[in-house]
């Protein structure tokens, strides 16, 4: 280790990671972009590296603001925002086939945090404990309650001028 690290000249590495989604999902599900960071996580923990992983030296920690159902997350979108928002469910299939470059990933990723992660409940205290700070879905929207509109907006308006063309 002493050696790798004086040839590199790095001091200590401080790197975002990700779950290992294949092990989550007992080996159903391969997310690479998950994979990989877990995978990059555990070859720096095997080289006893000096590294942080969100926040501490040698431990992970996930970050995590609110641990809803995103039903929950539609009601208060729309308590806040004064507009009816819907959740509805989109299955890995269908999602996998929208076809935009990473669509099959992402419905993995999705499906293993839907199947596999019940609750993200010891994060959310943890998140908490490390930034007290941090601000509650509904009090983030209520301050973003105008751009959060605005974005609805276009996006409303640019389906219509859509459906107009045709």
């Amino acid at each position: 280790m002493i050696d790798a690290v004086s040839e590199s000249g790095v001091q200590h590495f401080v790197y975002s990671s990700l779950a290992n989604y294949k092990k989550l999902s007992g080996g159903e599900l391969s997310v690479p972009h998950c994979d990989m960071k877990a995978a990059l996580s555990d070859y720096t923990r095997s080289k006893n590296l000096p590294a942080t992983f969100v926040q501490y030296i040698g431990r992970t920690v996930g970050v995590v603001g609110a641990d809803d159902s995103c039903h929950k997350y539609a009601a208060t979108m729309s308590k806040v925002l004064e507009r009816e928002i819907v959740y509805s469910h989109i299955p890995r299939e269908t999602y996998a086939a929208f076809g935009f470059p990473g669509a099959e990933e992402l419905a993995k990723m999705f499906d293993v945090q839907r199947r596999f992660i019940p609750s993200r409940r010891l994060d959310l205290i943890e998140s908490y404990a490390l930034n007290a700070s941090m601000q509650p879905f509904e009090q983030w929207l209520r301050k973003n309650k105008a751009r959060m509109i605005a974005l609805l907006d276009a996006k409303v308006l640019a389906e219509k001028s859509l459906l107009s063309c045709c």
